[in-house]
């Protein structure tokens, strides 16, 4: 998976999804399947390619056996692919269900990147309130984790659903 994310970062996103497309094969437990078959859906994802859900809600399976939490594991993945198909009541019911086990994990990355996602759900269907409330609670747990990066994601998330309300002081 490291190799993945470095070939698509330092090469070509075709030469990381070659090395993603090896994994699943590879893989000698359910959650490092599960976390490379999300990652490869995530690369076609972000690609513009067509992707379909069935993959992902058996990778969610063995997620969810797995007992552990999978940042940007299948079940926030499939909650994006909804979201970027205009599916939001089946991408909201996704993101809880991240959020949820997440949270049950006590996994608080997991939680700030799944309400940084859910924030932009809630602003693409005009629930601009939610969408603010989501992005302050992320942006507290980042602020509390002293993650800058995470800290810079969740302060445009904050500003992304703050402009939307017409609150220019807090978007500024």
């Amino acid at each position: 998976l490291i190799m993945c994310l470095l070939a698509i970062v330092f090469r070509s996103i075709e030469e990381g999804r070659a090395y993603a497309q090896r994994v699943p094969a590879l893989a000698e437990s359910d959650a490092v399947r599960a976390q490379s078959i999300a990652l490869l859906t995530l690369i076609d994802l972000l690609a513009g390619a067509q992707c379909g859900d069935d993959a992902l809600i058996s990778a969610g399976e063995l997620e969810q056996a797995s007992g552990v939490s999978l940042f940007y594991g299948p079940i926030l993945v499939r909650a994006l692919l909804y979201t970027f198909a205009d599916r939001p009541e089946e991408a909201r019911a996704a993101f809880d269900a991240a959020l949820q086990r997440a949270v049950e994990h006590g996994d608080e990355v997991a939680t700030a990147a799944t309400l940084l996602h859910r924030t932009e759900l809630e602003c693409r269907v005009g629930n601009f309130a939610l969408a603010a409330e989501h992005a302050r609670d992320g942006y507290e747990i980042t602020r509390q984790l002293g993650m800058p990066s995470q800290l810079g994601h969740m302060a445009w998330a904050q500003a992304f659903a703050h402009g939307f309300l017409g609150d220019v002081e807090v978007a500024k």
